[in-house]
């Protein structure tokens, strides 16, 4: 049974505006791996590696549902724990014509509890943006349920970060 999700009003938005009468061209996102965040409780249950697999397909789908992105999936996660990592992460995503890195961390607290993490990298400069933290109640389904919302979220805070640039 799927339970209520609890998301920011602000994330719930289902488009990116931009301004009217411009063409924009699409925005390229990289989307590594999704990363299980461990929170150090005794028992803790991570999220798996193949849910993790479906959150971050369910989001790179929602995003390419949107006419001003394009996100590919590229295989070098960035992990702020391992030294390098994100550089790698950008590397990669400039090698597959990518402008931004959008980085998901997945905290399972409990069974119902929930956090989906989100940093975005510019590709360019490397500077790093977020974390925005999103708390989820609900089951695995729910969270999956969720990702569009997220993602229409970060494709607007993208879309302001790259306007910036």
């Amino acid at each position: 049974m799927l339970t209520a999700v609890a998301l920011s009003l602000e994330l719930l938005a289902p488009t990116v505006a931009f301004l009217p009468g411009t063409p924009a061209a699409p925005l390229h996102l990289a989307i590594p791996p999704f990363v299980a965040q461990p929170i150090g409780m005794e028992y803790e249950v991570l999220p798996t590696s193949g849910q993790l697999a479906a959150l971050q397909a369910s989001f790179v789908h929602a995003l390419n549902s949107m006419p001003h992105f394009r996100a590919v999936r590229i295989a070098q996660p960035c992990s702020p724990d391992t030294l390098g990592s994100c550089d790698r992460s950008r590397a990669a995503a400039i090698h597959a014509g990518a402008a931004v890195v959008v980085q998901g961390y997945v905290t399972r607290h409990m069974s119902i509890f929930w956090d989906v993490d989100f940093v975005i990298i510019d590709g360019r400069t490397g500077q790093s943006y977020g974390p925005w933290v999103n708390e989820i109640k609900g089951d695995y389904d729910a969270v999956l349920f969720g990702m569009p919302a997220l993602a229409a979220g970060i494709a607007k805070r993208t879309a302001s970060i790259e306007t910036r640039s």
